[in-house]
């Protein structure tokens, strides 16, 4: 076994006794190429301790953006900086307005229900949308601000208003690419958490110009502040802003420090926030996933609907093909109108060598050592709900058969769907 796929077992190991890791293991663990199989071992080792740790389940986060108007804190990755002079027609969105889509985000499931503003929106305001939205819309719901600084009686103000938490973070490359201060960025989330208010913090924007050095830590400053959810959230170059022109960061990367802030994290995570959303993220310990409208600092225009068309529906389907079970903030599972039903379908198990990977013993504990040429077979089956319920139809043996899906291997008790494009292989054990 490889040194760096030890290191994903020893941290898979201290991470599910709560042992949170320390920089020089942080560090081992970045420098893993992000494209290699030792990269998509952590993945999976991340997945395990998600699964683990959180009992399988998984939380919709439905975000919307207040007010489309210019910010003078003039961030170098933010569409709303006053000095990019990207905002043609400026908008706020009314309590009204407001309260429409925190009813709907509610009533798709989400456990976390995000204000988000630029910096300098009236706190009183934002205190009496709180109350608003708490009277016009019933239940278990979190709702997290996400503004600007504010003191410790500003939290207890948020608290009483009915406010569960706020998002704030100390960004990476604070005080070079914005114009705020570390130590008041910090200042405010602890203040949050000493009033009781639940303290979500991401390392983010994460771009490819970002050393291990700078997003360890980033990460581990975000700790010890006392933050009960993290993640990573990529920049999205926006063209007009400084860093438009810089290349993004890499799906493999973003997957990669979900799962290193999820081993990382010792088990104190409630939960990791991967953003933009994939299902590599979801694949590799993040259990979070953001829907947002409005306006948003990654776009140069107001969404009005889904922010690039990724709806609650959609965020649920990723979030179950993960593995993971959907809850509201009542905790009553949220089902998708893919689910499977009783009756028949019709599979068909195409050769495509793009959706096949080599699979060695490590990355999925099964006994398969060589990818053998498979037949062509569709079936016409009960409808199978997992990997192995398939494999069992087609009366194949988990030893001698797997299951992939767009690149990826299936493990046996991963949901499939009706609409999948699922290859089916015959493999030799290694006996």
């Amino acid at each position: 076994m490889s040194v760096a796929r030890a290191q994903a077992d020893m941290a898979l190991r201290r991470c599910l006794r709560g042992e949170a890791l320390e920089r020089e293991a942080l560090l081992e663990l970045l420098a893993v190429p992000p494209a290699s199989d030792e990269a998509l071992y952590l993945r999976h080792a991340a997945h395990k301790a998600a699964l683990a740790l959180d009992g399988g389940r998984a939380y919709l986060w439905g975000a919307l953006g207040l007010d489309y108007t210019p910010c003078p804190m003039n961030c170098a990755f933010c569409s709303l900086g006053e000095a990019w002079k990207l905002i043609d027609a400026p908008r706020s969105y009314t309590e009204t307005e407001i309260i429409a889509h925190a009813r709907a985000y509610v009533a798709a499931g989400a456990r976390f229900v995000v204000l988000r503003t630029t910096q300098f929106y009236d706190l009183d305001a934002l205190c009496g949308m709180l109350v608003a939205i708490r009277k016009a819309v019933p239940g278990g719901y979190e709702i997290i601000l996400n503004t600007g600084e504010f003191d410790a009686d500003a939290a207890l103000a948020v608290r009483r208003a009915g406010g569960s938490g706020v998002y704030h973070t100390i960004r990476v490359r604070e005080g070079r690419d914005t114009a705020f201060d570390p130590d008041a960025r910090e200042a405010t989330m602890l203040a949050a958490v000493r009033a009781g208010l639940r303290l979500v913090a991401l390392v983010e924007p994460v771009g490819p110009e970002h050393t291990d050095q700078e997003l360890a830590d980033c990460f581990l400053r975000i700790m010890a502040t006392g933050a009960s959810i993290s993640g990573v959230m990529a920049r999205v170059p926006v063209p007009g802003t400084p860093l438009g022109d810089q290349p993004p960061l890499s799906l493999a990367r973003l997957a990669q420090l979900a799962a290193i802030f999820r081993l990382a994290g010792g088990g104190r995570l409630a939960g990791v926030c991967a953003h933009p959303a994939a299902l590599e993220n979801m694949t590799a310990g993040a259990n979070i996933v953001v829907v947002e409208k409005g306006a948003i600092p990654r776009d140069s225009a107001p969404s009005e609907q889904d922010w690039q068309t990724f709806s609650a529906a959609g965020a649920v389907r990723l979030l179950r093909r993960a593995g993971y079970a959907v809850r509201d903030g009542d905790g009553r599972e949220i089902e998708d109108n893919l689910c499977m039903r009783n009756g028949e379908t019709s599979m068909t198990a195409t050769e495509a060598e793009n959706h096949v990977q080599i699979v060695r013993p490590e990355h999925c504990g099964a006994r398969v050592i060589v990818l053998v040429q498979p037949e062509e077979r569709r079936l016409s089956l009960p409808r199978p709900k997992t990997a192995r319920q398939l494999l069992e139809a087609l009366g194949l043996a988990e030893e001698t058969a797997l299951v992939a899906r767009q690149g990826e291997l299936l493990t046996p008790d991963r949901r499939i769907w009706p609409d999948d494009e699922l290859l089916v292989r015959k493999v030799a054990s290694s006996g």
